[in-house]
């Protein structure tokens, strides 16, 4: 059964100074679920005021993608103040055009595993899944 990964369309900003390092960034993945779920009017990728896309991968399921939304290690440096950011992210900027212009214009990009593994980005290590 295909998944629907929700992902940010943007980077966020915090006004509190934070190393940008430990927000969350445009590709990153943000939570996943079956191909049936429906959004709510904050992540629907409809609605051109939100800050998501949904991307869709047409040949695994849940359990194949869990290990693309693993979180990445805590900031070493603040350990009071813990964040559980994503280890991976998609590459947009390495996308084709095509793909640029579904998620831009529908908010939407319906893929084949094989098609987009290549720009699943470790964010430590800059590998390719």
């Amino acid at each position: 059964m295909p998944v629907q990964i929700l992902v940010k369309k943007i980077d966020h900003i915090t006004p509190d100074g934070l190393d940008p390092v430990w927000t969350w960034k445009k590709g990153d993945p943000v939570i996943v679920f079956d191909e049936n779920h429906v959004w709510g009017t904050k992540e629907d990728p409809s609605n051109p005021a939100n800050s998501f896309w949904v991307i869709t991968i047409e040949n695994r399921n849940l359990v194949q993608v869990e290990n693309f939304i693993a979180n990445q290690d805590n900031d070493p440096d603040d350990e009071e103040n813990p964040r559980k950011l994503r280890l991976y992210t998609f590459d947009y900027n390495s996308m084709p055009q095509e793909w640029k212009d579904d998620l831009d214009n529908t908010g939407r990009l319906s893929i084949r595993w094989q098609q987009i593994r290549s720009l699943i980005k470790n964010k430590r290590t800059g590998v390719s899944l």
